[in-house]
């Protein structure tokens, strides 16, 4: 079909029309005119071929019609050799950022220098939203002499190029799509066939754009600064001397976007620097040429470098090779050892006393594989930092912070890699790090965990810090430990056990890279202070930046002491016991060995037992994590130094979210163990439970409150006055031994520290702390059958081992017995007490002379001021101190020690005692589940309820619905009738006093499990008819005690008389 052309008249005589621009290319359009020549010339780049096309035909047509002159025009024919063309702004420039990139902070650290800001003065191509924009930009790239030198260009013109020119040309086809113009079609086939690509291909492109601006004699320096500024193209490379116009592909933006950021004057220097004594090079040398073969050619660049650098890697770089070499020497072990296999042949006369490995024979016939060259067990390599390390720079920044505060972030970057490789590199000698050329498998089937450690800390910061084994090695030792497709934890240990395997090839001595890792790469963790027995090796955690962030100057010395008691007297294990390998039965194993020593030198033995230790494999159950309230600062505050007296406020924010029971404490001590890992020293025992390889310590430490049933709550001490008398009767020093107590120091206990504790635990909630609840799953606690009475057996424990005083503990408990049974006594504090300190002083202060007569005296003078119903309970009341008294008496003259055996025995009546002597699930009295307490009131507790009553009781407990606005009422009419009616308003609700610690009471009534009777006991008519009056009157006001001595305090009022209480008995029964 034959091609319709326009007539030329009409073409040259159209304003604004394409051939009229293409006589006058190289003059600036204005807007109007480039929309339109722009329509005619190139519209998008998905029409810009079909449209360039059709522009040279037209070209062509007005050439031949209106006559260009060969003076001012090369022609290869009857057509013009260059084409000019609209610039089209391709999508890499508008991905290319403009400002600083901002980098997350990875975890806390120390303030990076900021980058510097950029010049704004001359603004990028990719701020310019409007295509006319961008045309202006390229089109003052170049003077309007150099533009109209194009027209000239010649088909010699492209034979030859400098490389100079290539690369400006290049990085210009990033962000324009045939920036300069293009040539004749037929030329472009010529070209496109020599170098044997398609017309279409970017390699042509960036060969046409260089020979272009070559011909028109563009200054270098003039397009450098241009790409630099007005671009803002980013030269730096890992590659210093790295060419775009020599790589494989096109570069993208992101990898753009990735290089480290610079401002202007160093984009611009880093591109002359790359552009300089570049030589000039035939199209058909551009065909084959890539980077390794200008390297070669000019004695310089990373292969050069590895070749000369492989053989004596134990050689130290300077810091201009290391920068060249690091990019691939330090490569991700995948690339690394695919990389090693291409250098094999040239280093193949260079490595004739390394360990080879076995020739492939796979590959192909006998004879091919006989010239297989077999490969190298050994794979030396530059370690870069790992994430962490690069955080911790810090560690290896030899210049003063005023030198580096003149410095960019990236500068500062590049010197701590520098600093850490020559560390890492010092850590070695040349002797020892020559040995590892030496390595073979049967290296890797045994290790010592000292060294296994010691690569886990360095790895740490390093990825690979001693170099790797070729991959079928590492395939062996990865299906050894675990398989290919395990966690990321297992894969993980795979590479540190290459690295033990490694270091202890070479035979270094542990103490010295102990040494290196506590001075030179500042190792001090903050979980490491909890137990130095902890290992890094078998943690099954990632590490954080926030568990290793701690100034280690000061430490470095306690660190590294902590390292030689980590490392002394670990075994060498085998990799398939190492695949199995726990913290948990590390160390248990660790201490049947010790004990087994220990014997063997009591008997005399002297024969040397093996290093090889069987260790169990682990569990596949773990233990969930509970979630709970974050930790507060003066919590944390307090963990770390319990032992010191808490003052009213810190107390009152404490108990806020600290709650009196065991079980809560334990919950919440686990749910929050990352936060009190931080809270913890180097004198705490840790536990490590057998499913949860996340170590915590083994004491918790309480506040030592009221116990939920405790008599002493609203009738004794208030809380704050019961944690100081727990608080005074251990010294600070006994109290801070507490956290090293270990599990053996549970296995036998005094009698007299078991009595004390039965005392107290009845009254105070775990007064001396808990321990963690995985104690309970090892021996010897797991053989206390009751969960209450682990609390007893761990309190007495810890009092013995803290080796309290006995007398202190008499008077504490001697307090408690009569003050539990003299409810309207005291009121508020200790500091409020109204008695006879004399008479309380016979009672507390007994001696070995203490008789019953004394008791008595002591208990009468505490005794209520009961009216006539009441005597009657006072007798009961008066046996029942007596007896207590009596039993404490007896075991604290007792030199008995029970074991745990013992204990339960001990605590068997008791349990017989609150579970009755009825058959289990009858429904009546005393027939109760197994370990349920039935509770009643103390002084009548020969008598029974009625049997119809008590699974009505029992429901009635736990729905918690006591009338508390009945209670409030008549306290309000109390009063009002002793301050009078317009004095005080009256109360609508329990206020919280900011002064005065006050248990958490939303509901008051549901969080001390205490129940009132409600209206169906009201209407149970036999419930009156079974008891006495008084007896009713005392088991609901034991029942709700608390809350009403709450009311009393808030509202003023003193201690009721038995009449009063009779009153609010009455409103809420």
């Amino acid at each position: 079909m034959e091609r319709v052309v326009p007539r030329a008249e009409h073409v040259m005589r159209r304003p604004g029309c394409s051939t009229c621009w293409a006589s006058n290319f190289w003059k600036p359009l204005e807007q109007r005119s480039y929309e339109t020549v722009r329509s005619e010339v190139s519209t998008g780049r998905s029409v810009f071929r079909y449209r360039l096309g059709k522009f040279v035909d037209r070209l062509d047509y007005a050439a031949a019609q209106c006559g260009f002159e060969p003076s001012e025009w090369s022609m290869a024919g009857t057509v013009p050799v260059y084409v000019p063309t609209l610039p089209v702004v391709s999508p890499f420039a508008h991905c290319v950022p403009t400002t600083p990139p901002l980098r997350r902070a990875r975890g806390t650290g120390p303030l990076l220098p900021a980058p510097v800001v950029v010049d704004s003065s001359t603004k990028p191509v990719v701020e310019s939203e409007d295509a006319f924009g961008a045309y202006r930009v390229l089109h003052s790239s170049l003077l309007q002499e150099e533009w109209k030198a194009m027209r000239s260009a010649r088909s010699v013109d492209f034979c030859k190029c400098a490389l100079a020119y290539i690369e400006l040309g290049a990085i210009t086809c990033l962000y324009f799509d045939v920036p300069y113009g293009s040539v004749d079609r037929a030329l472009v086939r010529e070209l496109a066939a020599v170098l044997k690509v398609t017309t279409a291909s970017w390699k042509l492109r960036w060969w046409i754009t260089g020979c272009l601006l070559q011909h028109a004699r563009v200054p270098v320096d003039r397009l450098a600064k241009f790409c630099a500024l007005q671009l803002r193209f980013n030269a730096t490379t890992r590659h210093p001397n790295a060419l775009e116009c020599l790589a494989k592909r096109p570069l993208q933006a992101n990898s753009h976007g990735a290089r480290p950021f610079m401002d202007g004057a160093g984009r611009y220097a880093a591109l002359r620097r790359k552009l300089h004594n570049l030589r000039a090079i035939s199209l058909a040398e551009f065909r084959d040429f890539d980077q390794d073969i200008l390297d070669a050619q000019a004695g310089k660049g990373p292969l050069i470098l590895e070749l000369r650098w492989a053989p004596e890697f134990w050689r130290p770089l300077n810091r201009h090779d290391f920068d060249l070499l690091a990019p691939i020497a330090g490569e991700s072990p995948a690339l690394r050892r695919r990389h090693w296999k291409t250098l094999l042949p040239r280093l193949h006369p260079h490595l004739l006393d390394w360990s080879r490995c076995p020739a492939d024979a796979a590959r192909g016939t006998t004879a091919k594989a006989e010239r297989v060259l077999s490969g190298t067990h050994y794979i030396p390599g530059l370690s870069k930092l790992t994430a962490l390390g690069s955080n911790l720079y810090t560690a290896f920044a030899t210049e003063t912070k005023t030198e580096n505060a003149k410095k960019t972030r990236d500068e500062t970057e590049a010197d701590a890699r520098f600093e850490a490789y020559r560390a890492l590199l010092d850590a070695l000698s040349e002797t020892q790090w020559n040995t590892l050329r030496s390595v073979d498998p049967s290296c890797f089937t045994k290790c010592s965990l000292s060294y296994v450690e010691l690569a886990a800390v360095i790895s740490l910061y390093f990825e690979a810090p001693f170099g790797l084994v070729e991959g079928n090695l590492g395939k062996w030792i990865d299906q050894r430990l675990g398989g290919p497709r395990t966690s990321q934890s297992r894969r993980c240990r795979s590479r540190l056990w290459v690295a033990g395997c490694l270091l202890q090839h070479t035979r270094v001595p542990p103490l010295e890279l102990a040494a290196f890792c506590a001075y030179r790469l500042h190792y001090n963790p903050l979980w490491t202070r909890t137990w130095p027995g902890l290992l890094e090796c078998v943690k099954k955690t990632q590490p954080r930046l926030e568990e290793y962030w701690l100034p280690g100057d000061d430490a470095a010395a306690g660190v590294f002491e902590l390292l030689k008691k980590r490392l002394a007297d670990l075994p060498t294990v085998t990799i398939d016991e190492f695949d199995t390998l726990t913290q948990a039965t590390l160390d248990r194993r660790l201490r049947e060995t010790m004990t087994k020593a220990d014997d063997q030198t009591a008997r005399g033995d002297g024969n040397d037992s093996s290093d090889k230790i069987e260790l169990a494999a682990e569990g596949t159950e773990r233990e969930s994590r509970e979630l709970g309230p974050r930790v507060s600062t003066w919590e944390a505050e307090w963990v770390r130094s319990y032992w010191t007296k808490l003052d009213r406020e810190k107390f009152a924010a404490l108990r806020a979210r600290i709650s009196w029971g065991p079980r809560a404490a334990r919950c919440r001590w686990v749910a929050r163990r990352s936060e009190f890992a931080a809270c913890v020293d180097r004198s705490w025992t840790m536990a490590y439970p057998d499913k949860a390889m996340l170590a915590r310590p083994l004491y918790i430490p309480t506040l030592g409150g009221p116990a939920a049933a405790s008599p002493w709550l609203g009738v004794g001490p208030t809380e704050y006055a019961a944690y100081g008398a727990v608080h005074a009767a251990l010294p600070e020093q006994a109290w801070a031994q507490l956290r090293a107590v270990e599990l053996c120091h549970f296995t036998h206990c005094a009698v007299p520290y078991v009595a004390l504790a039965e005392v107290l635990c009845d009254a105070l909630s775990a007064p001396f702390g808990l321990l963690d609840r995985s104690a309970h799953m090892q021996p010897p606690l797991d053989a206390v059958t009751q969960y209450a009475d682990r609390t007893i057996w761990e309190t007495a424990c810890l009092l013995q081992h803290a080796h309290a005083s006995l007398t202190v503990l008499y008077d504490l408990c001697a307090e408690i017995l009569t003050s539990a049974h003299t409810p309207a006594t005291k009121n508020a504090t200790h500091d409020d007490a109204t008695h006879d300190d004399a008479t309380h002083d016979d009672a507390t202060h007994a001696d070995a002379a203490h008789d019953d007569a004394t008791c008595d005296d002591a208990t009468r003078d505490c005794a209520p001021d009961c009216s006539a119903p009441g005597r009657s309970c006072a007798g009961a009341r008066q046996q029942l101190v007596r007896k207590r008294f009596a039993r404490l008496k007896a075991d604290l003259d007792s030199t008995e020690i029970l074991s745990v055996a013992e204990f339960n025995a001990r605590r068997e009546p008791e349990r017989t005692k609150q579970r009755g002597t009825g058959k289990r699930g009858t429904g009546k009295r005393g027939t109760g589940k197994r370990g349920t307490k039935v509770r009643t009131c103390p002084e009548v507790a020969e008598q029974r309820i009625p049997t119809n009553l008590t699974a009505t009781v029992r429901r009635q407990r736990r729905t918690v619905n006591a009338k508390i606005v009945v209670a409030r009422n008549l306290l309000n009419e109390k009063r009002k009738a002793l301050w009078g009616e317009g004095h005080i308003p009256v109360v609508e609700h329990i206020p919280v006093v900011d002064h005065e610690p006050v248990v958490d009471h939303e509901p008051l009534f549901k969080k001390h499990k205490m129940s009132s009777y409600g209206s169906q006991l009201g209407r149970d008519s036999s419930f009156r008819e079974s008891l006495l009056w008084e007896s009713q009157i005392r088991s609901v006001w034991e029942e709700h005690a608390p809350v009403i001595s709450q009311c009393l305090d808030l509202l003023c009022i003193g201690p009721l008389n038995l009449a009063d209480r009779e009153g609010i008995v009455r409103a809420i029964a």
